[in-house]
């Protein structure tokens, strides 16, 4: 076979390029594995056993989910992981767990954060899902409450879940800085904090660090209440929270309020 001149030239142009784009591909730097903190999510938790298959299901959907929206921040551990660590506790399977039983394992699991929520069953057999992601060494946290829509699935009930949980966790480490930093840069605390609150109105988390700031500069009661209060709107399940508005009802002499929110304490 002859080759015409046109060939011949393309072939002497690429063939030297050949060896060179190798040399640049191989000089490419490995891509950067981002360690990333590990996150535990649960298996909604519910008291009904006949709920047990919709809350794993949802938990599976849920868990899915919150890798992709929380992936910049935490790396999701996976439904096989969480099984083989409950195996060696000697719980079955995708075992649905209490709160507190939830915790531990996810400090078993060396994970930084989790979400834990709770299932319930509603009117025309549709659920409710009540999501809490918090810090394990946090304070307060934040809570969603989300309901199934009409011939959902629990798989993509799951991913609402975690859809409703995106802003939570965007906010999540302005919040933390503000945590971090309370103690020894009030300025640059405060400052971190209200970028949470812009991100997310209600974090609890947020609105509990400017809370304590408040305690710490010695700013009037009020003040500390009203970011109390509004850590509790965020996170109605923070026991800090409740105990720490509790003793700034009391600083105030306000004995009804006081009784009220030792009341939702123990609720």
């Amino acid at each position: 076979m002859r080759l015409t001149p046109l060939v011949l030239a393309a072939a002497a142009v690429t063939l030297p390029l050949a060896p060179v784009l190798a040399q640049l591909r191989s000089s490419r730097p490995p891509p950067q594995l981002v360690n990333l903190p590990r996150l535990l999510v649960a298996n909604p938790f519910t008291f009904s056993a006949q709920d047990s298959a919709p809350a794993v299901r949802t938990g599976a959907g849920l868990r899915l989910r919150v890798t992709d929206v929380a992936d910049k921040w935490y790396k999701a551990v996976t439904r096989e992981q969480m099984n083989e660590a409950l195996l060696q506790y000697a719980y079955p399977a995708d075992a649905i767990l209490p709160s507190i039983v939830a915790r531990t394992l996810a400090t078993s699991l060396s994970a930084r954060a989790m979400v834990i929520s709770t299932l319930l069953k509603g009117e025309g057999g549709r659920y409710t899902v009540e999501a809490r992601l918090t810090g394990l060494t946090d304070d307060a946290g934040q809570i969603v409450r989300v309901s199934q829509l009409p011939n959902q699935s629990f798989e993509d009930f799951g991913h609402q879940v975690a859809d409703s949980l995106s802003n939570a966790f965007k906010a999540l480490p302005d919040a933390r800085t503000c945590e971090s930093l309370r103690g020894s840069n009030v300025d640059k605390a405060r400052e971190a904090a209200l970028k949470a609150l812009k991100t997310l109105p209600t974090s609890g988390l947020a609105e509990y660090c400017l809370a304590k700031i408040a305690i710490s500069t010695k700013a009037p009661v009020d003040s500390v209440i009203f970011h109390l209060t509004n850590a509790t709107k965020g996170d109605r399940l923070s026991l800090e929270t409740w105990t720490a508005l509790a003793v700034q009802y009391q600083a105030k002499g306000d004995s009804v309020r006081t009784i009220e929110t030792f009341k939702e304490l123990l609720r």
